[in-house]
């Protein structure tokens, strides 16, 4: 199985290390409150176990979104895995992947039976320079796909 890393925007990147900054700022001072260090004392000290095993979880499921995340050309499926959806598109059902330059971005189409046959996408986000890559590998597992590219606009079009 082909699998390709899904590629989080910057923004993305900076808003999760915000949330795990906060995060283990938050179970350090639970952690503090425990020990009683200093002015730091706890009067519910379940409270702050169970924060602090929260926060653990979350930073658990951050990690696993950003490392865990990935697209897949299986035998007879397409497979869009990211935190607890895991997506399969039938390789008969696959009509045209639309690359567009300008953001990097693809879109992939599909006929999903599920919805009585309505015309659905998954956006594709990889970096650049897997885009080729995994066009070549769509292209080897269904070869009647039609891949569009929009060009990047030059300044002032």
């Amino acid at each position: 199985m082909k699998k390709y890393r899904y590629s989080f925007p910057k923004s993305a990147f900076f808003i999760y290390v915000l949330i795990v900054v906060a995060a283990v700022t938050a179970i350090v001072f639970a952690a503090l409150r425990l020990a009683g260090v200093g002015s730091f004392v706890t009067a519910f000290p379940a409270l702050d176990v169970a924060s602090i095993c929260v926060f653990v979880i979350f930073i658990a499921l951050i990690g696993w979104n950003l490392f865990g995340a990935y697209y897949a050309f299986s035998e007879d499926v397409f497979i869009v895995v990211q935190l607890f959806s895991k997506k399969r598109v039938e390789r008969d059902a696959i009509r045209k992947l639309v690359v567009d330059e300008a953001s990097g971005f693809a879109a992939l189409y599909y006929v999903a039976a599920e919805a009585q046959g309505a015309l659905c996408f998954v956006t594709i986000n990889l970096k650049s320079r897997d885009l080729a890559r995994f066009s070549e590998d769509l292209r080897a597992f269904k070869s009647d796909v039609v891949i569009e590219t929009n060009p990047m606009e030059k300044d002032g079009e």
